[in-house]
């Protein structure tokens, strides 16, 4: 068995700049930092004709063009090492994205909202090239819907949502590589929302 350890990056500015699509027309210049946490490939000989994925998905396929995960398939294309290879990615991290969303009050007196539900807040990923949902964190969550109430974030406080994306959609279906947007939003009546972030899942 091999195991690899390799420590994860951060990004601090230029991200996606490191595209062909972009370098190729206006250049590219990315900044990123290590980080003390890290991601472990452990690949392994088995006695099956087959290749066995475990990352996110489990995966047990005879050809290698019919990997779903690009970066492994890309791989073992360039490298032929198989079949009857298991391969393993694990994370100090949890996979996917991270959403923050802050409402701050830059007043001195209390700032009131209104909500008509248990909710208080949303996040909503859309894809950039049809502008169709994909995902929303309320999709599965139950709020009590027979409440009226009041939330007041006091004078030069401010409010922090935050949730994490396994790049799954609405469905569970892990979402294809490419670039979303996201919106975050007040549940209140009507929503306020945040101006919309592209973004991208590699």
């Amino acid at each position: 068995m091999l195991i690899t350890r390799t420590p994860l990056r951060i990004s601090l500015g230029g991200g996606g700049t490191d595209l062909p699509s972009y370098y190729r027309r206006f250049g590219g210049l990315v900044i990123s930092a290590a980080i003390d946490s890290h991601v472990y490939i452990g690949i392994n000989r088995t006695f099956t004709d087959d290749y066995f994925l475990k990352y996110s998905e489990l995966e047990r396929v005879r050809k290698v063009a019919a990997i779903r995960h690009p970066i492994i398939r890309e791989a073992l294309a360039m490298h032929p090492v198989g079949p009857s290879v298991e391969i393993v990615s694990l994370a100090d991290v949890p996979g996917g994205t991270k959403f923050a969303f802050t409402v701050i009050n830059t007043s001195d007196k209390l700032l009131p909202f209104n909500f008509k539900s248990g909710q208080t807040y949303d996040f909503e990923v859309v894809d950039s090239s049809t502008g169709q949902e994909v995902w929303r964190w309320s999709r599965r969550m139950i709020f009590s819907s027979q409440v009226v109430r009041q939330e007041s974030i006091r004078g030069n406080r401010n409010w922090v949502f935050e949730v994490t994306w396994n790049h799954r959609d609405n469905d569970l279906n892990v979402v294809t590589p490419g670039k979303y947007k996201v919106v975050a939003s007040l549940a209140t009546q009507p929503p306020i929302e945040s101006d919309a972030v592209t973004f991208e899942v590699q």
